[in-house]
């Protein structure tokens, strides 16, 4: 006879909202619930007045929460409502303030060290006062000293780890005032000093961290000859003088590549300047004692014939007229 196996179940279920999921290291205390609402096991809690708790809703932050309304046996107060675990108010209400519970997360899928969620604005189909996994911008608040310790089950109630007790305290004051700092700097001699950011601070000595010098290190090794440059060249150079009077300069420029290189050499007032007039001279006339000057000759012409007597008069009387020669 063939058999027929059944599956009954994968996973086992978390239990019912409100219910311890570990007995260690777990708080649970008692306080009276104030206000006028009824609350299922498994609701969320902040403080109320004279040391009462109240369920956590609308105007709550993350801060305020203490704990989770705990899972308790009852007697029940009316015979046809037997059904849905809760307390009335004043009632005494068992405040699970630390370790793990089973609560129900009314939206997202809760994971392992995830963030809790609690929604404290109504939107859609959610109301106030539940768990949630997934944030709803401000209609929701986290829960900063709890986290979800795994998914949920079948029925959407998932183990929620509260790490500490109480609401976290919420720490604000104004800024205190500037304390200002030092800037270090080092100069080349190894001075070391501080300069303060802002007036009023206490001056800081300065101090020498500059150490002994050490010992010259070792020569190293000769580096490998370079390449061969080019060989430089030269154009032809140009001389210029100009015609200016005053100080002597001159100017040397260098134009062309290094392989034809051209120089031109430019003097400047080289030239000196004018001097004075000198004294005025008047020539005087030739004597036999003193030189002068004399006049050209007149022309005479060649003889044809041997010279007279008259002809050598002639030369005679044109020469003293020249003034080449004396009348006495």
């Amino acid at each position: 006879m063939a058999l027929t196996p059944q599956t009954i179940g994968l996973n086992m279920s978390h239990g019912f909202s409100g219910s311890y999921a570990r007995q260690p290291d777990m708080i649970v205390n008692t306080a009276p619930l104030g206000g006028t609402e009824i609350i299922p096991f498994g609701t969320p809690l902040v403080r109320g007045e004279n040391g009462a708790v109240l369920p956590m809703g609308t105007g709550n932050t993350g801060n305020q929460f203490i704990g989770v309304a705990g899972r308790e046996v009852k007697s029940p107060a009316e015979f046809f409502n037997q059904n849905v675990g809760q307390y009335s108010p004043e009632e005494p209400v068992s405040v699970f303030q630390r370790g793990c519970i089973n609560v129900k997360c009314q939206k997202g899928s809760p994971a392992i060290d995830g963030t809790v969620y609690v929604r404290v604005t109504a939107s859609g189909n959610y109301q106030p006062g539940g768990f949630e996994a997934e944030a709803d911008g401000a209609n929701t608040v986290a829960l900063p000293n709890a986290q979800w310790n795994g998914p949920a089950d079948n029925h959407g109630v998932a183990e929620l780890r509260i790490a500490y007790v109480g609401p976290v305290p919420t720490v604000s004051g104004s800024a205190g005032e500037d304390g200002g700092y030092y800037q270090p700097s080092v100069s080349e001699a190894g001075e070391l000093t501080w300069t303060a950011s802002k007036e009023g601070m206490p001056a800081v000595s300065s101090t020498n961290i500059r150490g002994p010098a050490g010992a010259d290190g070792a020569n190293g090794t000769n580096g490998a000859d370079g390449a061969p440059g080019t060989a430089a060249g030269f154009g032809t150079p140009t001389v210029t003088v100009d015609s200016a009077t005053g100080t002597p300069s001159a100017t040397v420029t260098a134009t062309g590549p290094d392989t034809a290189k051209v120089f031109a050499f430019e003097f400047h007032n080289l030239k000196g300047e004018q001097g004075p007039a000198g004294p005025s001279y008047t020539l005087p006339d030739a004597t036999t004692a003193v030189r002068g000057g004399v006049l050209q000759m007149a022309a005479i012409a060649d003889l044809s014939a041997a010279p007279t007597q008259q002809d050598f008069n002639n030369l005679l009387a044109a020469l003293r007229t020249a003034g080449m020669l004396a009348n006495s």
